[in-house]
C-alpha cells in the first residue's frame, strides 16, 4: 500500500510492478539480470479521488500517456529492491505534486528606493559600455575657419588714406563683428558637443542591445519557449531604431558609417528566426510538433513488447532524439508507425544541428559571432578617425 496523504492511499494491486534488464553501468550484472523495474499505474481506473485525478490528468508530463497511464522507469541503482522503491517514490512525489495549492502572486508596486536603485544601476553600466566612444566622440573637433572679412579689414587699415576718425569707426565695426563671430561660434560648439554626447548614449545602448540579442538566444535554447523569440525582434527593432537615430550623427561628422554592422544583425535576426522555427516543427515539448507524434507511436509501441523489446526501445528512442536512426534495434517489432515518425524526427533533428556547431544551430552561432566581430571594427574605425580628425585641429 503506498500512502498519499492521511486520507489518501493506494493499493498494491493498482500498481503493476514489471522487473526488466537495466542499461548503462552496471558491473558484471549489466544485461544479465533483471534489476529495472517499468512501473505503470492506471490513473483513470484508479481509486484515487476524483479531484488527484483531474489534476494528474491535466499536468504536462512526458510520464503521463494520453490514456491516462503514467509511466515509469527505474534503474538508477543495482538491486531489483531499491529501484522499485525509487520508483514508488517517484510515483508518490508525482501524485502528491498534483494535489499542491499553488500560491496565488500578489502584485505589489515597486517602492521610491528600488526605482532608484534600478535606474543608478542602469546609468553606471552605461557610463562603463561607453567609456571607449567617450574618449573617441568627445576628440572630434570642428575644422579651423576664418571669417570672411578678416582679411578685407586687414588690407583696409593698411591704406594711409584713411583719418583717425574712420579707422575709430572701423574698429568699432570689427569689435562688434568679432563678438557675433564668437557667439556664433560658441554656439556651434555647444550644439556639436551636445550631440557627440547623445552619439556616446547611443553607442552604449546598441551595445546594450546587443547583450539582450545574445541572452535571448540562449534563453530559448534553454527553456524551449516561444517568448523569448517575440522579446529577441523587440530588441532587434529598439536597436535598428537607435543605430538609424545615430547614422545621422556619424554622417554629419564624416564618421565611420554603421551600415554594415546593421546588415549583420538582420542576418542574424532571419537566422534565429529560422532556428526558432525549425524548433518549432521539431517539438518545443513532449506534446507538440514531431515530438508528440514520436512519443505517442512510441508508447503504443512499449505496450505489445516483451522486456527485451523493451530495452531496444528506449536505446532507439534516444537515438533517434539524437538525430540516429537504427532500424536493426526493432527486430521482431512490427511498428511501422513508429518508423516513419522517428525518420522525420531524426532528419528535423540533423536540419536544427546535432551539435552547437552544426546544421542551423551552428549558422545562428556564426551570424551572431559576425555581429560581435563587426561591432568591434565599428568601434576601433571611430577610434581611428576621431584621433585623426583631432590631429589635424590647430586648436
Amino acid at each position: 500500500m503506498l500512502k498519499i496523504s492521511n486520507s489518501v492511499t493506494i493499493q498494491d494491486w493498482e500498481i503493476q510492478l514489471l522487473p526488466i534488464r537495466a542499461q548503462g553501468n552496471g558491473g558484471q550484472n549489466v544485461n544479465k539480470v533483471s534489476s529495472a523495474i517499468h512501473l505503470r499505474f492506471d490513473v483513470r481506473h484508479s481509486t484515487l479521488p476524483e479531484f488527484y485525478k483531474e489534476r494528474l490528468l491535466a499536468l504536462s508530463d512526458s510520464r503521463i500517456s494520453k490514456d491516462g497511464v503514467i509511466i515509469i522507469k527505474a534503474q538508477q541503482f543495482r538491486t531489483q529492491e531499491q529501484n522499485k522503491e525509487d520508483a514508488l517514490n517517484r510515483l508518490q512525489a508525482l501524485i502528491q505534486s498534483a494535489s499542491r495549492q499553488e500560491k496565488k502572486r500578489i502584485k505589489t508596486k515597486p517602492t521610491r528606493a528600488s526605482q532608484r536603485r534600478r535606474l543608478d544601476s542602469k546609468t553606471s553600466k552605461r557610463q562603463k559600455t561607453a567609456t571607449p566612444e567617450s574618449a573617441v566622440l568627445t576628440n572630434v573637433r570642428a575644422s579651423h575657419w576664418e571669417p570672411c572679412w578678416v582679411p578685407y579689414f586687414s588690407q583696409l587699415f593698411r591704406t594711409n588714406s584713411m583719418t583717425i576718425r574712420h579707422k575709430l569707426y572701423s574698429l568699432g565695426v570689427i569689435a562688434i563683428l568679432g563678438i557675433v563671430t564668437l557667439l556664433a561660434t560658441s554656439s556651434y560648439f555647444a550644439n556639436q558637443s551636445q550631440e557627440l554626447n547623445h552619439a556616446i548614449k547611443l553607442v552604449g545602448d546598441l551595445e546594450i542591445r546587443l547583450l539582450n540579442l545574445r541572452r535571448n538566444e540562449k534563453d530559448f535554447l534553454l527553456r524551449s519557449n516561444i517568448k523569448y523569440l517575440d522579446k529577441f525582434n523587440g530588441n532587434v527593432d529598439k536597436f535598428v531604431g537607435t543605430e538609424q537615430e545615430l547614422s545621422g550623427i556619424l554622417n554629419r561628422y564624416d564618421l565611420p558609417s554603421s551600415l554594415q554592422f546593421k546588415q549583420d544583425l538582420l542576418a542574424y535576426k532571419k537566422g534565429f528566426q529560422n532556428l526558432v522555427s525549425a524548433y518549432e516543427r521539431y517539438g518545443l515539448n513532449a506534446d507538440s510538433g514531431l515530438l508528440a507524434s514520436f512519443e505517442q507511436a512510441l508508447l503504443e509501441a512499449e505496450q505489445s513488447a516483451n522486456h527485451q523489446q523493451l530495452m531496444a526501445l528506449t536505446k532507439f528512442a534516444q537515438g533517434v532524439k539524437a538525430g540516429q536512426m537504427n532500424e536493426g534495434l526493432l527486430q521482431g517489432l512490427y511498428v511501422p508507425s513508429l518508423i516513419e515518425n522517428a525518420r522525420q524526427l531524426a532528419t528535423q533533428k540533423q536540419t536544427i544541428g546535432v551539435a552547437y556547431n552544426k546544421g542551423l544551430l551552428g549558422d545562428t552561432r556564426a551570424l551572431s559571432h559576425a555581429v560581435e566581430e563587426q561591432f568591434k571594427t565599428f568601434s576601433s574605425a571611430l577610434s581611428q578617425a576621431a584621433e585623426a580628425r583631432d590631429a589635424q585641429t590647430p586648436w
